[in-house]
Formats: structure tokens, sequence, C-alpha cells
């Protein structure tokens, strides 16, 4: 790369921008001093990436940025551009393709900076590696200045090693292999973390496999427990079903002789009612015509208003049935349309086909085309490769027989030192031995020491763990407790959750209840005419509950209104809505009631009851003349005292009443109303006392988790140093096995030495030999690789041809393919769209038929509504006849009243005898019904239990597969004594971590991720070394050459410049060429130089240009850069100097800042810094051949 154009722009003393060209041949900047001539130079320097400030002639890299003059102020940005002219093509591969390469460095006064190729951002790594090899760049031999001339040759050894290093193009080699160092450095830090990972992971695996096969016996316990407890519930639940099937045929006998005594009773009933009714009421007789008028009256206004509904919705169905007549039409239209849609779409449909085939036809044909060029490539690439397999074994053979002659060269050399070192490596090997002896003796007695203490370790562990096994079992058995306390809790409190939502719901109340409280809410939101329910106001004692419901029957369910118009509106609002029946208790219609006197015996209802604030009067009028009895006996005997009271038992089961006595039972009846707010208060109160007692099981069960985890903690401890035991224990065994096998080391070390030193007195033979024998094979592999090379240059212009051709059809197909994916889906669209249409069709026929089917049903109906009102007026007239019947009836009931009293002894008599038969059978209904509900609630406790456990009922849980047999008794037993086994070996389990199976899952996944990890790392190492090596082979023989070459050429440079005397360059140590400095030696004519610093400046700085010339001869950079390095040198040393210059201008482009007149002269164009302005330079330039040639 040739130097093309500099271009500065606030740096240093140019804050304008200003353009400085350079053409090929020898460049002279000049000028007076201190008008910015080196500041040139540093602006090179600076943008080819030189970061130390010092070398810029600053303290700081702020100082590169235009500080301002009297005339000019400050500027807040640096910017230098460079230009190569890439004529060489010797730039990395990434840039060959571009014919100039600029490189641009920004800085600003902020401190932000940049740094930019051919204008596109990239880092300071990117520009060195663009400059790396080519000498140009920091610390380079391409820039040479007057300060670092005596540096040069006063420099170290290692330092001197960086311009051969420069020379020999292996810096960029040496950056790789500093990369890849660094990466070993931390792939090997990345390993060792990974190791340390793993051994953490394989602890944590150890423990968690133990966990994890206690979950799968844990598991297991708890599936075959499972199993077990569902075959006993289903043996219990049907044992259950069989009882309850026989107890029920049983009830079912004896409520059979209970209907039969009940008919016999109620007959009796009947017939003595009559006299007792015939004797005293003939006015309650009179009351039942007239409420037989009532409600004859009743019905005639209700088939009256019935009659009008009917031809109002008469005329409503003719009305809807033309409405659908005329919707037909428009549905019959859109079905039209539709149809045409989809036969349009089936011909586009058609179409689209056509073409996609056609499409396809053209794409087979390019596919075929390809087909062949893709042949004539894979042929031409066949041969490139080839040819450059040829070229790279050619290569492997040059390297090959150069590192030979080189290595055997060197080997000689090596040789004699390796001898004398053998010899004192018989010693330290003998000395080695017995160290590790020693050292084996001490290890295998701290190994002893170590199995001690961990035995001592194990009898304390043993010891703890079965506290711990103890301590689990007791806090198993409280968790059971609490699991069981939780489990009748959540019970209570679904039942009390079933009992408030009946409640908010009224789902106790009749349906037409439920109806007058919604409709009285709805319509007197703020001022509601109702005031409740009874049974909402009602209060009895505990025990009672039955008592008032038996008393109150159906009265319990009557709404509490304020009036009597309240009630009348709200039976009009059931009736109209027939919602259902309620009964009404307006408050202005309730008396104080009777009060008895003196009881014996018994006591009176109202006593065990109390009302809602404000609702003691209704309650006092209901039940003042009902009595308590204790039972069914002294019911009936009390009745005998109190005739107009009502008497009632305790259990509610007898209630003897003016009209007659009630008893018996009620199949399938459940709690009432009242019974039922008890049980919601005692549910209340048992959750309660629930809730203290589990507060209590979970403290306890706290302090033995807290004992449980103490004990754990002491087995983790114990645990942990006996796992410390075991590792210093294995490590002991590693120290005695490491040293064993050092002694036997040791020991054939010796006589490998020994060895060696024969195998290397025969080594120094062969070396001379193979000197000779491969410096003819160098010379004949190096015509063999230059015809390889020309050979693949011209297989990559056919792999070239063929790559375009190919690349043209690529595109063709592409095109192709992309319209036949166009083709495909627009033809998926229209299919479709053919579909939906077809959907649209069926839907809209469907449509069609059913509006057909709605207009013929809704003309049919409104004929049957005509049917209907002839049907109405016909039942109307037959009802207006049977009410003036039923009044005709009313007038004639006064005639009969006397007829059946004589009977009435004997029916006393009878009606006795048979109660006796029926509370005999009534008894034995009772106990079997007792029995059969408990049997009932243990039946569904099973099947609740199995629910709650499983999630599933136990019809489906029964026919799992796997169940056990249990169906002998033997068997049963044996089942339920495994499960309370399975159970003890659960509780001795403690603590169960039923995610360790998973987590161990998920850490075994780990740990193969983690080896795997380990794995690469290991192999990029090596991989990374086996670079390192190829790194150091091939630098190693280029820096071996370079060596050699400057040396040669040094031989001829020194002499001229010094008009005699000679110099050389040494290595400091030749058995490590890859670390060996480079020492100077300088021997002037006529001069014995034992020190460096003896020379004068001129000296110092010829031996300087001698050294950088002779490097120059070998390796030219694209350019040399020289500031001011004549002015040392007189006019004749200048001479000479400029002799040489021209020798390396043939080659390098030379840039140099003058004084001196002759190397102006020597100049091709001149460049004059001026400072017209103090402070700011500017650039003036001059063609020294044209001003000639003008001249």
């Amino acid at each position: 790369m040739k130097l093309k154009q500099l271009e500065l722009c606030g740096f240093k003393s140019f804050p304008d921008k200003t353009t400085i060209p350079f053409p090929g041949g020898v460049s002279a900047v000049v000028g007076p001093n201190g008008c910015g001539k080196s500041n040139i130079v540093d602006a090179i320097q600076w943008v080819t990436g030189e970061q130390r400030a010092r070398q810029l002639r600053g303290k700081s890299m702020e100082d590169v940025i235009f500080s301002g003059s009297k005339s000019r102020p400050p500027v807040n940005m640096a910017e230098v551009s460079i230009t190569f002219a890439n004529d060489n093509g010797s730039c990395p591969e990434e840039y060959r393709d571009f014919s100039e390469i600029m490189v641009t460095r920004r800085l600003f006064r902020s401190g932000e900076r940049g740094y930019f190729i051919n204008k596109q951002p990239c880092r300071l790594k990117d520009i060195q590696n663009l400059l790396m090899g080519s000498g140009i760049g920091a610390g380079t031999y391409a820039v040479i200045q007057q300060g670092n001339l005596g540096a040069i040759t006063e420099a170290g050894p290692d330092e001197r090693r960086i311009f051969i290093e420069e020379a020999a193009g292996i810096t960029r080699y040496k950056a790789r292999k500093k990369e890849a160092q660094s990466k070993i450095k931390s792939t090997r830090t990345n390993l060792l973390r990974v190791m340390d990972i793993i051994t953490e992971v394989e602890r944590n695996m150890s423990s968690l496999s133990r966990q994890a096969k206690k979950a799968e016996r844990y598991k297991e316990y708890k599936k075959r427990i499972e199993k077990i407890d569902i075959a006993l519930a289903a043996l219990e639940f049907d044992r259950y079903t069989q009882r309850i099937s026989e107890t029920h045929r049983l009830l079912q006998e004896l409520k059979d002789q209970e209907i039969s005594h009940v008919t016999q009773l109620s007959k009796l009933d009947a017939a003595m009612e009559e006299i007792r009714q015939e004797r005293a009421s003939m006015a309650e007789d009179v009351n039942k015509k007239e409420i037989r008028c009532f409600e004859l009256q009743r019905q005639v206004d209700r088939m009256e208003k019935d009659l009008q509904y009917a031809k109002t919705e008469s005329s409503r169905l003719a009305q809807e049935a033309g409405e659908l007549e005329s919707q037909l039409a428009g549905l019959r239209e859109k079905q039209e349309r539709i149809v045409q849609d989809r036969n349009q779409c089936r011909e586009d449909m058609e179409k689209a086909a056509r073409d996609l085939e056609q499409t396809k036809a053209l794409l087979t044909n390019d596919e075929q085309a390809v087909t062949g060029v893709r042949q004539n490539l894979a042929r031409y690439k066949a041969a490139l490769e080839e040819e450059k397999s040829r070229l790279t074994q050619l290569l492997g053979n040059e390297a090959k027989y150069s590192n030979i002659y080189q290595n055997a060269a060197n080997t000689k050399q090596d040789i004699a030192r390796r001898l004398r070192q053998l010899s004192e490596e018989v010693v330290r090997a003998g000395q080695r031995e017995q160290e590790t002896k020693r050292a084996l003796a001490d290890a295998e007695e701290n190994l002893e020491g170590i199995l001690e203490e961990a035995e001592s370790v194990k009898g304390e562990l043993v010891y703890i763990e079965q506290a711990l096994e103890e301590k689990r079992a007791e806090l198993g058995d409280q968790l059971r407790k609490v699991q069981t306390l939780d489990m009748e809790r959540s019970k209570s409190k679904s039942q009390l959750s079933a009992l408030k939502r009946m409640e908010g719901n009224m789902e106790w109340f009749q349906k037409g209840v439920r109806e007058v409280v919604a409709w009285d809410q709805e319509a007197n939101k703020e001022d509601s005419r109702i005031l409740g329910v009874l049974a909402d106001v009602v209060k009895p004692e505990p025990g009672y509950e039955e008592a008032v419901e038996a008393a109150l029957g159906e009265a319990l369910q009557f709404v509490i209104v304020k009036d009597k118009q309240t009630a009348l509106d709200a039976m009009e609002h059931l009736a109209e809505a027939k919602k259902g029946r309620a009964g009404f208790m307006p408050v202005s219609w309730v008396d104080a009631g009777f009060t008895p006197g003196s009881l014996n015996h018994a006591s009176s209802l109202l006593q065990h009851v109390e009302a809602a604030d404000g609702c003691g009067h209704l309650i006092k009028s209901l039940l003042s003349d009902v009595l308590v009895a204790e039972d069914a006996q002294a019911a009936v005997e009390l009745k005998n005292g109190y005739n107009d009271l009502t008497v009632v038992t305790k259990d509610g089961v007898v209630l003897v009443s003016p009209r007659g006595i009630v008893g018996g039972g009620q199949e399938n009846s459940g709690p009432g109303i009242l019974a039922q707010r008890q049980q919601l208060t005692q549910l209340e109160e048992t959750i309660a006392s629930l809730e203290e007692e589990l507060e209590t099981a979970k403290e306890s069960q706290e302090t033995l988790e807290k004992e449980t985890r103490g004990l754990e903690t002491d087995l983790q401890r114990m645990v942990e140093g006996l796992r410390d035991l075991g590792r210093e224990e294995m490590e002991a065994q590693k120290e005695v096995s490491r040293l064993k096998e050092d002694t036997k080391l040791a020991a054939r070390h010796h006589q490998i030495v020994i060895s060696e030193q024969d195998q290397l007195m025969g080594e120094e033979d062969d070396a001379e030999e193979e000197l000779s024998k491969y410096k003819g094979l160098v010379d004949e592999a190096v015509n063999e690789v230059q015809q390889a090379e020309e050979a693949v240059k011209q297989a990559a212009i056919q792999v070239e041809q063929a790559e375009a051709e190919l690349d043209g059809f690529s595109e063709k197909t592409t095109d192709l393919r992309v319209e036949i994916s166009a083709l495909s889906a627009r033809l998926d669209n229209q299919k479709e769209t053919f579909v939906r249409l077809a959907e649209f069709e069926e839907e809209n026929q469907k449509r069609l038929e059913y509006t057909e089917r709605e207009a013929a049903r809704r003309r049919s109906s409104s004929g049957q509504s005509s049917d209907k009102i002839e049907e109405l007026e016909s039942r109307l007239t037959d009802a207006y006849t049977e009410l003036s019947q039923a009044k005709e009836a009313l007038e004639k009931v006064e005639i009969s009243r006397q007829q059946i009293e004589n009977s009435l002894k004997e029916s006393d008599a009878m009606q006795a005898r048979i109660k006796n038969e029926r509370e005999s059978h009534r008894e034995k209904v009772r106990d079997l019904e007792l029995s059969q509900s408990q049997r009932k609630v243990r039946q569904e406790a099973v099947a609740s239990r199995i629910l709650e456990k499983l999630g599933r009922p136990l019809t489906q849980a029964r026919n799992d597969e796997g169940l056990p047999d249990v169906s002998d008794p033997k068997l049963a037993d044996e089942a339920a004594m495994e499960m309370d086994d399975l159970r003890q070996k659960i509780g001795r389990m403690g603590d169960v971590h039923l995610g360790a199976i998973n987590e161990y899952e998920a850490l075994q996944e780990r740990y193969e991720f983690l080896t795997q990890q380990r794995d690469d790392l290991m192999h990029a190492i090596e991989s990374l070394e086996k670079v390192i090596r190829k790194i150091n082979r091939f630098t190693q023989k280029k820096f071996m050459e370079t060596f050699q070459k400057v040396n040669e050429k040094l031989a001829l440079v020194f002499p001229r410049l010094f008009h005699g005397g000679s110099a050389e360059i040494k290595l400091s140590e030749p058995d490590k060429p890859l670390e060996t400095g480079v020492e100077f030696e300088i021997r002037p004519q006529g001069k014995k130089i034992t020190r460096m610093s003896l020379l004068s400046g001129g000296e110092k700085a010829l031996s300087a240009i001698a050294f950088v010339f002779a490097i120059f001869l070998i390796k030219p950079a694209s350019f040399c850069l020289m500031d001011e390095i004549d002015a040392p040198l007189d006019d004749a040393n200048v001479s000479r100097f400029n002799e040489l210059l021209k020798l390396i201008g043939e080659k390098s482009q030379i840039v140099m800042v003058t004084h001196n007149k002759k190397s102006m002269e020597f100049a091709d164009i001149l460049y004059g810094i001026t400072m017209e302005n103090k402070g700011v330079s500017k650039v003036v330039s001059v063609n020294l051949e044209k001003a000639q040639e003008a001249a």
C-alpha cells in the first residue's frame, strides 16, 4: 500500500482542513523551526494508531487538538485521514477489492473518539490489523524520528527484536498467538469454574438421588394405600348398600301396615268429625259452601281472562305468519345470488389451476438447465480443489524441507548444551526420589489419623439418626391430627356455606313465598309493604324446633304484611304470574290470642319461643293456645282436660287439636326450617371450636417441626463433617498415590537421562547429513509451488464463470417459484371462497326452510287458538251453570244436621284399638329409620371421603386397575393390615421432598450439559494449543530467515555508511529462538567499541540508519517517514545517506522532514510549511522535476 494523501483538520497547528497529496518517489517537508513540520509526522503516527501522548510530544491526548492562537479560537475536534493506494493487494483479504483505503481518526475535547475505515466506523483493533505486518503503525520501523535513532542503538535486545519481527511479517501471527493465549487463559478459568460447578452438582446429585428414591418409595406407598383404601371403601359401601336395601324392605312392609292403620283411623276420624261438626258447627258447613261459590266465581273470572288472552294470541300469530312470508321472498333472492357467485368462483378456480400447471412446466425446464450448469460447476470446483490440494501439499513439502533444514542447524547447537544438562539432571532425580519417599511416609500417617476420626463421627451419626426417626414419627402423628381437624373444619364450613346459601336464596320456603318477596322488593324498593316471613321471626329454644314446626305447620311460611290490601295485591300477582300459592298474615288481623290458666304436667309452647323485636304479638296469637307435652300418651291425656287447646309433643311427631289427632312420619322428609336454622347456629359454634383446637394442634406441630429441624441440622452437620473427612481421606489417598507415582517417575527419569546421552551423540552426525540433503529439496519445492499457483489461478477463473451462469438461472427459477407460490395461494383462496359460498348456500337454505316451517306453524297455531276460543266459550257457559247450582246447594245445606250421633261411642272404641296397634308398628319404624339413616350417613361418609381424597367419585375409582381382592373377609383384613403397615412406613420416613424427582432429573440434565461443556472447553484448549504450536513453528522459521537476511544486508549497508567497518546482529539466547532478543554489535573502521554508549551522536545515528535500511532492503514498507534523522550527519555522511535513500526509494515511498540542503536537492517534491499567522500552519508544495524542466 502506497501513501496517497493526508488530510488534517483541527490537529495541533492545522486548525483548517489541510490536504497533502503524496506522489511516488521522495517527498521532503521543509520549513523553519517551530512552523509545524513535525506535526505532519505526528499526524501520520496518530492516525495509524499511536496511543502514547508522549510519543506525540504531548502530556495527554487532548493536546493534539488545536488549542487556539491570538487570532484563532480553539476547536473542539481533531481529525486526520490518511489514504493508501491499494495497488499491490498486500492488505488483508477483506480490503483487497478496494482500490483505495482511507483510515480516519477523530477526537473531541469531551473525550469522545472515533475510528473509521473508508468512512465506516470501526475499532482501533481493526486499524491495527489492517496495518499489521506492513511496517506501518505505532512503534514500527516505517517511522524514524531523530529522537529515536539513539534509542535503536541503545535499545534492549527484546525491543530490537520487534523490528526483525515486523520485517518478517510475523507480528500479525504473534498477535493471534497472544489472542489465543488469552483465550486459553479465559478458557482455563471457565474450565475451572465448570469443574467447580460439576463438583457441586455431583455433590447435590448424590443428596438428591437419595431424596428422589425416598420420594419414589413414598409415592409407591401412597399409591398402594390409595388402591387398598378404594377397595376397602368399595367393600364397605357395598355392605351398607345391602343392609340399606334389607332395611328398606322391612320399612316398606311396616309402612304398608301403617297406611292401613292410617286409612282406618282416617275413616273413623272423618266420621267422628262429621258428627261433632254437624252437632255444633252448621255455620262451618255454610262457610264451605260460600268458599265453593267463591272458587267457582274465581274460575269464571279466570276463564273470562283466558278467553280474552286467546283472542289476542290468535291475532298476534296471524300477524307473525304474514311477516315470515315476506321474509321468505328475500331469502329466496339471496339464495339465487349465492349460487351465481359459487359458479363464478368455480370458473376462477379452473383458470388458476391451468396457470399454475403452465408455470410449473416452465420451472421444470429451467431446473433441468440449472442441473447441467451445476454439474459443470461441480466439475470445475473439483478441479480447483485438486489443484489447491496439490498446492497445499507442495507448500507443506516446502515448509517441511525448510523446517528440517533449519532444525538440523539448530540441533547441532542444542546437542552439546543438552549433554551438559543431562549430567546435572541425574543428581536432581536422585534427590527428588528421596524427598518423595519422606513425603509418602508423612502422607500415610496423616491418612490413618483421618480414618480413625471418621469412625468416631459415624458412631455419633447413628445415634442422631435414631433420635431423628423417632421425632419424625411423632411429627407424622401430629400432622395427621392436624389434617383430620382441618378436614372436619372444611366439611363443617361446606355444610355451613350450603345452609347459608339456602337461607339467602330462601330455598326453605315455597315458590309462592319467594315470588311474593321478590315482587315486593322490585315494586316497593323504598317503602316495603311486606314485613318478612313468619319463620324469620320465630326463635324456639333448642330442642323445641320440631314442636314449633308441628304446631305452626304451613303457617311458618306465612308472609307478614302491613294490611289486608297488600295480601290481596300479592295474591292477585301470584294468580296472574302463575308462580304458586302463599299464605299471608295482615298485622291488623292479629288478636291477643288465648292465655291458658295453670297447667298440670304440661307447659305452654309460647314459654319456649322468643320472637324478633316487634313481632311478639304475632307469635302469641298463633301459639297462645298450644301446649307442649313430652310424648304422645301425655299429649292425648292432656287433651282430655283442655278440649279447646292444641297439644303437641316435644319431638313434633304428634299433634292433638280440637279437630283430631295428627301424627306419623313422612318418607324422605328432611329437617324443617327452624331445625335447619338451629343446625346453622350449631355449625358456626362447631367451626369456632374446631379452629381453636386446630390452632393448638398446629402449635404442637410447629414445636415438633422445630425440634425435628434441630436434629436435622445436627445430622446435616455430622454428615457434612463426615463428608469433609471423606474428602480429606480422598485427598490423602490421592497424595499417597501421587507420591508413589512420583517416586517411580524419578527412578524412571534417571534411566531416561542416561539413554538420552547415548542417543544425542548419534544425532549430531545425523544433523550434518540432513543439512546437505534438504538444501536441494527446498529449491526444487519452490519451483513446483510457483507452477501450482498458476494452475490454481486458471481453475478459479473457470469456477467464477460457471457460478455467474448459475446465478442467472437461480434468479430466474426463484422468480418462477415466487409466481407458483402466488398462484397456489390464489387457488387456495378461491377454494376457500368456494367452500365458504357452499356453506352460505347451505345455511341460507336452512334459514329458508326454518322460516317456511315457522310461518306454517304460526298459521296452524292461529287456527288452534280459534278452536281454543270456542272451547273456552263453551266451558264458560258450563261454569255459569255450575255456579248457579252451587248457590242453590248453599241454600239447602241447612236441611241436614242430625244423623250419626249414636255410632260415636262405637267409633271411639275401635279407634283406641287401632291406635295401640299403630303405635307398636310406629316404634319399630322409628328404630329401623334411625338405623337406616345412620347407615346412609356412613355410606355417604365413605363416598365423600374417597371424593375428597381422590377428587373423583367412588363409583369411578372402584373401576381402577390393580385394586386388591377384598371379597373374602380374610383378604380384607390382610389388606387393612397392609395399609396400616404402609402408613407406619410413611410415618417413619419423616419429611419427603416430592419435588426431588423432578429436581434430580433437571440436575442430571444440567450435569450432562456441564460435562459436555467441560469436554468442549478441554477440546478448545487443545485446539488453541495446536494453533499456538503451529504459529510458533511458522514464526520461528520466518524470524530466523529474516534475521539471517537482515544480517546479510547489514553487512553491506554498514560499510557504505561508515566507509568501512562492520556490524552484525546476534541472538541473545540462541537456544530459545521464540523468545531471544537481538544484540547489535558495531565495529567502526579502526575502532574497538566495547559499549554502544561510547559511540558519538553521528555514529549512533548512522548505526541506527544502517539497521533500519538493512530491514527496508529485506522488507520495504509502503512508505518511510523520516523526521530530521539527517540532522546529526555531516555533509559527507549525508551524501552517503542520500545514496542509500535512493536505493530504498526504488521500492518504498519516502517522506522526510529535513533542514539539510542536500536532502532537499535529493527530493522529488518539496512541501513548505509556513506560519503566516502565529500558531497556524500552512502547506505550500513545489514539484522539483517540473521546475527543472520549466527552467
